[in-house]
């Protein structure tokens, strides 16, 4: 398990001090998929440096396993980080060293025999579908096949914790895709830790179990990803999850009328699959006009969002907006003020 306590990253910028880090408070589950979320400059990649102190700490403790990493001295520090490995976004490969030397460097800086290196190389290169490429140079690799060779490099000492810092940012969707598929593999396969820097909400929703949103140094949500993505509660958070209410056609024209209201309704589970609206109707003789849906898969949680206008009896349209939060659904009626925020 990580538990970060009371973590501040001061910067000294010309004289002038720069707060990367504002007494952040985390805990990681051991064997989970853990996702750090911000905007740029937010302070992920100093927060997330910081766990393996290739950043220094102004303040704080970082424990692994109940072991202080902050109090550690260099010797201790070294033995440490071999079971924590790290993803970069840039891949950060030796170019003038083989596929095969890259996985190696790190076993070599450990002082593993030299067949046990090879043996180790190999089993890497083949969980991570290299194992052709042993020979080849980082410049006749694709970006994916970098990134691959970096995490087979990362994975070099059995490590318990795995770190990735934008490790899909420079990536397309198809090989960010591959690549989140081989991470999930792995931490499914180990129990390895994996935590998660990104600004990519895609990111998050594919692979994370739970997330953390950054926003100048502090942490301002935090939940399960599916939770979030029901009800995030930030506004940070909102910009990373399309609003139902955004990009609205001009003529869609949200009133206060007491004969029709639009409401914002979030579900999720198996009510995605039920008949609700068609019951609705049917009950309370209204009739609904639906403006715009979508369904995501969240962890293999269906997540659904519509956006609906009821039109009727003022009565029935208020007993009908009761039935829908009965029902479970998170439901929110809409005005001006609120599409316009």
């Amino acid at each position: 398990m990580i538990k970060i306590q009371n973590l501040s990253k001061i910067y000294d910028a010309g004289g002038q001090k720069v707060i990367a880090l504002d007494n952040i408070n985390l805990t990681i589950k051991d064997g989970s998929i853990f996702g750090i979320i911000g905007l740029s400059g937010a302070g992920k990649s100093s927060l997330v440096r910081c766990i393996n102190r290739l950043e220094e700490p102004t303040s704080g403790r970082i424990y692994i396993d109940d072991i202080d990493i902050t109090s550690l001295d260099k010797k201790s520090l070294r033995e440490a980080r071999k079971k924590i490995g790290m993803i970069f976004q840039h891949f950060n490969l030796l170019s003038n060293a083989t596929v095969f030397e890259n996985v190696a460097f790190p076993l070599m800086i450990a002082g593993y025999p030299k067949k046990k290196i090879k043996e180790r190389v190999y089993e890497l290169l083949r969980l991570v579908d290299l194992e052709e490429k042993s020979q080849a140079y980082p410049s006749q690799l694709s970006g994916g096949q970098k990134q691959r060779v970096g995490i087979a490099r990362a994975l070099a000492n059995h490590p318990r914790i795995l770190l990735s810092d934008e490790a899909t940012s420079a990536l397309d969707p198809k090989t960010t895709k591959s690549i989140l598929h081989l991470l999930k593999d792995i931490n499914r396969k180990f129990g390895i830790t994996i935590v998660i820097i990104t600004h990519e909400m895609d990111v998050i929703k594919e692979i994370c179990d739970e997330v953390a949103v950054i926003e100048n140094g502090k942490i301002i949500e935090q939940a399960s990803v599916v939770d979030l993505f029901t009800n995030p509660s930030a506004d940070t958070t909102r910009t990373f999850i399309e609003d139902i209410t955004e990009s609205l056609p001009e003529s869609i024209k949200i009133s206060s009328k007491p004969d029709e209201k639009f409401v914002k309704i979030s579900f999720r589970g198996s009510i995605t699959s039920e008949p609700v609206i068609s019951r609705m109707i049917k009950k309370f003789d209204v009739d609904v006009n639906i403006i715009k849906g979508s369904v995501d898969n969240v962890r293999d949680i269906s997540i659904g969002k519509l956006l609906i206008s009821i039109t009727g009896n003022p009565d029935n349209i208020l007993h009908s907006i009761e039935y829908l939060k009965e029902t479970g659904l998170k439901v929110e009626v809409l005005t001006n003020e609120l599409v316009d925020r």
